[in-house]
């Protein structure tokens, strides 16, 4: 197996921390704004007013419309699927997800994620048995809203970006061929949160992860829940 060149590979590493960095302090941002600057009152849609003298005003959906949200996974579970023989792994990490929607129904996605833990590694008997591994991906993508209720409403959604998938060669004491790679990643799911108060919800999410290493695609399901800011409510 090939040595990796160490201080590209820190390069690597700061420039997606840094980018994850920026997402992040953009999503706190527009949160902020948003919470400082509320959408107007809407105004009631003017109408002809029946014989009882009662006028008709347009009724407000059952969801409260939002023009965009925040959710913070503090607990996200990946089942990794390394591949090449290698056993299946169980990921913790994170996730966020800054969403700005058009209209009540499709809006666009920034999403990041981190996840961290051991994958089992074929060194024999002498050797280690599990190495430290990770996943932090990047990206942004469409989402759907298909469910609207007073009480819930359901999404799905599709995220293109980078993934960086990093072993640890400490735990090795050896050069790897495959040991940090950045690459084309994918991520497809559906979220379902429940309205807690007018800006305030909790929500789950599964999807499947998709990415490239050592010359295999890897399926991995994720799963994470966490609260939702909403901001722009009226």
């Amino acid at each position: 197996m090939r040595k990796t060149n160490s201080a590209a590979r820190c390069a690597c590493r700061q420039a997606l921390s840094v980018g994850i960095f920026a997402l992040l302090m953009i999503s706190a941002g527009a949160v902020a704004a948003r919470a400082q600057n509320p959408a107007p009152e809407p105004t009631p849609a003017e109408s002809s007013t029946p014989a009882n003298g009662v006028p008709l005003v347009s009724v407000p959906p059952d969801y409260e419309d939002f023009t965009g949200d925040f959710f913070l996974g503090v607990f996200s579970y990946m089942h990794v699927n390394p591949g090449h023989s290698f056993p299946e792994s169980q990921f913790v990490g994170w996730d966020g997800q800054l969403t700005e929607w058009a209209n009540p129904w499709f809006g666009l996605a920034i999403d990041t994620s981190g996840h961290y833990g051991k994958i089992s590694y074929p060194f024999g008997p002498t050797g280690p048995h599990k190495v430290g591994a990770d996943q932090v991906s990047a990206g942004a993508g469409p989402k759907l809203r298909l469910i609207r209720t007073k009480r819930y409403a359901g999404s799905v959604y599709g995220i293109m970006g980078m993934g960086r998938n990093h072993v640890d060669e400490r735990d090795l004491g050896t050069g790897l061929q495959y040991n940090d790679q950045f690459k084309l990643a994918f991520t497809f799911g559906a979220m379902v949160d429940v309205r807690l108060s007018r800006r305030w919800a909790w929500k789950v999410q599964p999807d499947l992860y998709l990415s490239r290493i050592a010359h295999q695609t890897h399926p991995d399901f994720r799963f994470a829940t966490g609260p939702v800011i909403r901001f722009g409510v009226p």
